[in-house]
């Protein structure tokens, strides 16, 4: 059993020319021709913003045409894909939604009764490699927060990371009485110029796990005596973000991962999110994009 890392995908493809985001592009045999030599019990782990499952429907939960045949493309490549999540995923469809005025707004009224039910629960929950993960394909899965066991090793995995895009703040959807009035709210912030997200649509509040998964993560540590060979995230610790050069404040994420890194004796620690391949003077720590690098 091989594993392989990387970082940010955002999705399938890609439109903007030279981007290197994609899976499509990131794993097809010319820029990853190791995999010509490996089988499902190998594994490529991405770093967060998987971006797989992002299109939202108002009447039906299932996978857009586009997003099946890719997810499918991705499913019968030879190699297991492993995922953690990072703040650019759709939560409501990966892991159930949780926002009932949502649910309950008139952009999802169309949505029949029984359907709503299966929103609820997300892609199927299984136990696997030690943890819990989410069930995209049987050999495409998302790592919940927790501790797992690849390739003999002991692998701890956070998800999340604060949104950088969205100074322009958060619309909700529930705010609005109709659709109208969303689309005019929508066209005033455009016209302020500012980044924005949309709840449910483009960003989602699960993108810093609560104090709940902060509680599971500290217990799934205690458990294997805050020891492990590897760390996969899509954020760092805070002490690491003036030297990458982030232009941000230190998030909730950032200052939970610190107080991690501070008790945790680890090997190796992967994570994405700034969109660029670096190394630290600590070469334990490896920030990854678009490289894929072997790791055992």
């Amino acid at each position: 059993m091989a594993l392989f890392i990387t970082g940010d995908t955002h999705g399938a493809l890609c439109l903007d020319y030279g981007s290197p985001d994609g899976y499509l592009t990131r794993f097809n045999t010319a820029n990853f021709s190791d995999q010509k030599n490996l089988t499902k019990d190998d594994c490529v782990i991405i770093c967060g913003d998987f971006g797989g499952i992002w299109d939202t429907n108002r009447r039906s939960i299932d996978e857009s045409r586009a997003e099946k045949y890719d997810l499918d493309w991705l499913e019968n490549k030879p190699f297991t894909t492993l995922f953690v999540p990072g703040n650019h995923e759709n939560y409501d469809r990966l892991c159930g939604i949780k926002d009932q005025e949502l649910l309950n707004s008139w952009y999802y009224e169309n949505m029949p009764s029984e359907t709503k039910q299966r929103f609820r629960q997300g892609y199927p929950r299984q136990k696997r490699y030690g943890g819990n993960v989410r069930m995209i394909r049987p050999s495409v899965c998302m790592l919940e927060t927790g501790v797992f066991r690849l390739n003999g090793y002991t692998c701890f995995v956070y998800g999340g990371a604060e949104s950088h895009d969205t100074e322009g703040g958060i619309l909700k959807l529930s705010d609005y009485p109709n659709k109208a009035q969303y689309k005019r709210a929508f066209e005033e912030k455009k016209r302020a110029g500012k980044s924005f997200r949309v709840k449910g649509l483009s960003w989602w509040e699960q993108e810093i796990p609560d104090s709940l998964t902060e509680q599971l993560a500290e217990k799934a540590l205690e458990e294997c005596g805050w020891n492990v060979d590897f760390v996969f995230t899509h954020d760092c610790p805070s002490g690491l973000l003036e030297m990458i050069g982030a232009d941000q404040r230190s998030s909730r994420v950032n200052e939970f991962l610190q107080t991690v890194q501070e008790r945790l004796t680890f090997r190796q620690w992967f994570f994405g999110h700034y969109h660029k391949n670096m190394e630290f003077m600590d070469q334990r720590f490896h920030l990854l994009y678009d490289a894929i690098i072997r790791i055992e």
